[in-house]
């Protein structure tokens, strides 16, 4: 394993493990609306990410990236894909519905992967191949003892991978192309949470209550 497949290897162990810390918190939040939540959630996050662009000199990268056709798609649709993610795993943490979370995440390294694979023309060592087939032989086995469909695992997954390809093409670093995507959803995210001061069961309502 070179260094940089040691770098990726310890990022993805990182992330996994923070994603699964992250659901207690999203869990104490369950009596919140979901969608509420994730405006909440892309506002602050988008303001931090602005004010870290932008005290590091990179803010007009993101804004000329903005200004170009084919990257302004490729930023629009990774924008969606991290919505329809973001929401659905709220959606199903406040709503009991962490085992199937839990399945999707499982889910979306076989995704990313298997665009590896047939996507990008990437090739599997043996040993890949029989990780693989361990991991896929696990998920038959959850998803057939969950007892019904888990669409809300399949949706996180397929929105993660997909989300995961598109990123792959949008020539920015990381902390940009995060930027722009948030910039892209800012201003829906700002229309929810300003609707929540004006309705009787909003956050700003409940966290004075």
């Amino acid at each position: 394993m070179d260094q940089d497949e040691r770098r990726g290897l310890q990022a993805a162990v990182l992330a996994y493990s923070l994603w699964g810390l992250l659901t207690l918190y999203w869990k104490q939040l369950a009596g919140l609306d979901a969608l509420e939540l994730i405006g909440w959630r892309v506002t602050t996050a988008g303001a931090v990410m602005i004010a870290v662009v932008a005290s590091t000199g990179r803010l007009g990268t993101v804004v000329r990236a903005l200004a170009n056709g084919p990257t302004t798609r490729r930023v629009m649709l990774a924008s969606a894909l991290l919505t329809v993610n973001w929401t659905t795993y709220v959606w199903a943490v406040v709503n009991d519905r962490v085992l199937e979370t839990a399945l999707g995440y499982f889910l979306a390294p076989l995704g990313t992967m298997a665009l590896g694979v047939f996507v990008l023309g990437e090739e599997l060592t043996t040993l890949k191949r029989w990780s693989i087939a361990f991991a896929a032989a696990a998920v038959i086995v959850l998803t057939a003892s969950y007892g019904r469909m888990p669409w809300v695992a399949l949706l996180l997954a397929g929105s993660w991978s997909w989300y995961g390809l598109t990123k792959r093409r949008v020539p920015l670093d990381p902390i940009a192309s995060l930027t722009s995507e948030l910039v892209v959803l800012l201003l829906p995210a700002a229309a929810l949470v300003a609707l929540g001061w004006f309705r009787t069961d909003g956050i700003p309502d409940q966290a004075q209550g």
